[in-house]
């Protein structure tokens, strides 16, 4: 049995454990090799074959087996094997483009890079041009480098391209292999032969994918192979989960289309995310380039740390997520149910930090202190919420939660007309001072110049505190820790307890991260205004106040 089939055969039979859709891909080459013929498919053995030994010729230049041949999984093989055996009547490969989704670390770029040398030099493509391409020059780069550094393990193929910084060169067929991006100057004049389009979750417009597709149409058998992994849920307005849905619906056989190829490698609805037993389904190099150790490590330090499991569901199961996952479980507040006593923290100075409210949103009003240098105690924090009076009935219908029996009971202040009443809410920091003896203040500065003015001819040291990644990575990821560990001390309030089961959390690359709301109909603000508390705190400002205004933006521990 082929290599191809005999992988294809081996999922469908249940010897390899797969996702549902790539056992619909299984399903699919298997029903095609007894019903293509009358579509006019075959499945030519030698032609993948080829495709095959090229790959063994190569040595891996990184990571595990690295300056050893490069030998094909078997779900690489399925892969290699579909898109260069299977031929049309006329000779011409069947498939023009594959959506190809599997979890990081599979070796996706180095399978890209090895199919993307072929193309350009053993598929008898008169002055063929390949590109990879991505949103930005050093994400194209990333399998264009992988590509030179195959090409030049070989010395036949040292021989074969000419091998440069930013171009490979084809002798024999006068064609060329560069990186491409959508911050390119200019993409006119492309005749693509071979294009890779790395990461296609990251591409926040169609327009590179349309002018790649847009400039095959002068080649006989050109070859769009796009890989990715999964998205989030803000990514389905974009052309990735355009293809993704497409290409299921491909392999589901809803579509008739013979020219695209799907491999989508992911866990089933259904499927815990936490039980190692199913990562395979998403990661079909487990054991080779991505080791169990590893996956198992970082399972637990998103359970460590929430705000770590959208990126290991994402990236390493391979799950697109309707929604960002919850920051904190019910289990991890319900360890910080202590009662707030405010003689706990008599004679200490809190900070006080300012969260004032859009038209949706409530204001914050947020008193913090910090352990005093006891890493055992908990910190403690006491809000004021405040909402307009006028409308306070829809928004209850409107968010779904209680506002007038919370305005009732004193947890919300309403004050009087359709907007938040400033002077009000002046009132209760000068009340507060007067109870808790504090002088910094940390405000974010969207709309608040008249009240920060205010604040400081009141005697307060004024800190603007700006809502981004820079300024709330840090305190957000100790503000995490202080729920993780129990020390994490409220007064109470359930507006604060609706928010902390709202707020989700963003990571970027850098494993920075912040809070934010997945709806617009939930509300954080009391989430934010803690920790600009936290913040402040670390900052050192509630020790050291200054004498004038100075902006928390420039990271955690330093102030701009």
């Amino acid at each position: 049995m082929h290599l191809t089939t005999a992988y294809a055969t081996a999922v469908v039979e249940g010897d390899i454990l797969a996702g549902r859709l790539v056992r619909l891909a299984c399903e699919r080459h298997l029903k095609d090799l007894q019903t293509g013929a009358e579509r006019g498919l075959h499945f030519d053995e030698e032609a993948a074959n080829r495709a095959f030994r090229f790959f063994g010729q190569l040595r891996l230049g990184k990571g595990r087996g690295a300056g050893g041949h490069f030998r094909l999984e078997p779900w690489q093989c399925f892969i290699v094997g579909s898109l260069f055996g299977w031929k049309k009547a006329n000779g011409f490969r069947r498939f023009t483009s594959a959506y190809i989704e599997v979890a990081r670390k599979n070796g996706k770029s180095t399978l890209l890079a090895g199919a993307a040398l072929y193309m350009l030099g053993l598929d008898g493509e008169g002055a063929p041009e390949v590109y990879s391409a991505a949103t930005k020059r050093d994400q194209a780069k990333i399998v264009f480098s992988e590509a030179r550094r195959l090409a030049r393990s070989v010395p036949a193929l040292r021989k074969l391209f000419d091998i440069k910084e930013n171009v490979i060169f084809h002798r024999p067929s006068d064609g060329e292999f560069r990186a491409l991006s959508s911050d390119a100057q200019t993409q006119d004049g492309l005749n693509p032969h071979c294009t890779v389009i790395d990461e296609l979750h990251a591409h926040k417009t169609r327009d590179l994918v349309d002018v790649i597709e847009s400039a095959e149409g002068s080649r006989d058998q050109p070859l769009t192979l796009i890989i990715t992994t999964a998205g989030s849920s803000s990514d389905k307005a974009a052309v990735c989960w355009e293809k993704r849905t497409y290409g299921e619906e491909v392999v589901k056989g809803n579509f008739d289309d013979d020219t695209t190829f799907v491999y989508i490698a992911g866990l089933d609805d259904g499927d815990d995310w936490k039980d190692e037993s199913v990562w395979i389904k998403a990661n079909p190099n487990l054991g080779v380039s991505v080791t169990l150790d590893v996956l198992k490590r970082q399972r637990d330090q998103a359970l460590a740390k929430p705000a770590r499991q959208s990126e290991f569901r994402r990236k390493r199961c391979n799950q697109w997520l309707e929604v960002e996952s919850r920051w904190f479980e019910t289990e991890a507040l319900d360890r910080n149910r202590a009662p707030f006593i405010l003689s706990d923290v008599a004679g200490r100075r809190p900070v006080c930090t300012l969260d004032l409210s859009s038209k949706t949103d409530l204001t914050s009003l947020c008193l913090t202190w910090g352990d005093d240098g006891n890493d055992r105690e908990p910190w403690r924090f006491l809000q004021r919420y405040f909402c307009p009076e006028v409308g306070v009935v829809a928004r209850s219908e409107n968010d779904g939660v209680p506002y007038l029996q919370w305005k009732e009971a004193g947890h919300l202040i309403a004050t009087p007309g359709a907007r938040v009443d400033y002077d009000r809410v002046l009132e209760e920091i000068r009340a507060l001072r007067d109870e808790h003896g504090f002088e910094v203040i940390g405000v974010d500065p969207w709309n608040a110049q008249a009240i920060a003015n205010q604040l400081e001819k009141d005697g307060f040291e004024v800190f603007e505190y700006r809502q981004g990644m820079p300024s709330f990575s840090g305190p957000s990821k100790e503000f995490e820790a202080l729920i993780a560990d129990g020390r994490f001390c409220h007064d109470g309030n359930p507006i604060t307890d609706w928010m902390l089961g709202n707020v989700s959390v963003r990571v970027d690359g850098k494993e920075n991260y912040m809070p934010f709301k997945a709806s617009q109909k939930l509300r954080v603000d009391g989430v934010m205004t803690m920790i600009m508390g936290v913040g402040l705190i670390h900052a050192g400002v509630s020790k050291e106040p200054d004498s004038k205004r100075v902006s928390i933006s420039a990271g955690f521990y330093e102030r701009a």
